[in-house]
């Protein structure tokens, strides 16, 4: 008797999809982390890992989940972290949503965050 010959994988329709996919997963996980957990500091990483998915697809989405782990660094008071994390919300803000204006206000808060801090921008 001869094994089954194993199906090839299907392509997703639309790659797009599996990218909101994991986002929407990755904000789960993120909620779980912040309300269940009480551990906010993991839930502000889980949603720098939804950045990273939505940023090219769907950088509105993207900008959300960045700006509620900037939130928590800053209350925790790492400004370093906070300014690195706003350096890269400035970039999607110019590259991906067009919206200079507001790139330069996060690039010019981000400089302020690495100066508190003492460090080099």
């Amino acid at each position: 008797m001869r094994a089954p010959t194993p199906s090839a994988p299907r392509a997703c329709a639309d790659p797009r999809a599996t990218d909101k996919e994991a986002g929407k997963a990755f904000e789960e996980a993120a909620k779980i982390h912040r309300d269940r957990l009480n551990e906010p500091d993991d839930a502000a990483n889980i949603l720098t890992d939804a950045f990273k998915v939505y940023r090219k697809e769907y950088p509105a989405e993207a900008i959300k989940c960045l700006q509620q782990a900037i939130d928590r660094y800053k209350a925790k008071g790492n400004f370093r972290r906070a300014a690195s994390h706003l350096e890269n919300a400035a970039e999607v803000l110019d590259l991906e949503l067009g919206d200079r204006k507001a790139a330069m206000a996060a690039y010019a808060e981000a400089g302020r965050w690495y100066d508190e801090d003492g460090a080099k921008a």
